[in-house]
């Protein structure tokens, strides 16, 4: 038998990412399970490292004040979710969103991660490559991943 206590759900607060909650919330509902959402912000000093090369401490500041902004989209985005009858657990935090995933899966003993994808083809799927494709490798419990929600099970 099936038994899942803990689901990971990470977002980008994108319409993908909406369908996954609704996954998210219902799987919790039916198993009793925690619900564990996370957002993680990556400092864009990587993507510009000129930026901590002209002024390192600012390089570094930057990072709090979208952390900041990430907790508050957090809470817009599980407004509507709210008054469902789910435990939620909520983590904004810094690094590789594909990272963050994994180490919070491990540390929080996660059963499950639903991950709405972009379903990036072509030249997108090799310049920005696949989250959900590296994640299903090397996560450490299953993935469900759920396409552009062209068949939805849950209705909204």
């Amino acid at each position: 038998m099936i038994s899942l206590k803990s689901i990971l759900v990470p977002t980008d607060f994108s319409k993908q990412s909406q369908s996954a909650i609704r996954y998210g919330v219902e799987f919790a509902l039916k198993f009793g399970a925690k619900l564990h959402v996370l957002h993680a912000v990556q400092d864009v000093a990587i993507f510009l490292p000129e930026l901590g090369f002209i002024n390192p401490a600012a390089a570094l500041s930057n990072i709090e004040p979208m952390l900041q902004s990430a907790s508050k989209s957090m809470e817009e985005f599980l407004k509507p979710y709210k008054n469902q009858g789910v435990e939620f657990v909520t983590h904004c935090l810094q690094g590789n969103p594909l990272d963050e995933i994994i180490l919070l899966a491990k540390e929080e003993n996660i059963d499950l991660i639903i991950l709405g994808t972009h379903g990036h083809t072509g030249l997108a799927h090799l310049f920005l490559g696949s989250l959900a494709e590296t994640l299903v490798r090397q996560s450490p419990c299953p993935v469900l991943s759920l396409r552009s929600p062209e068949h939805e099970f849950v209705e909204s």
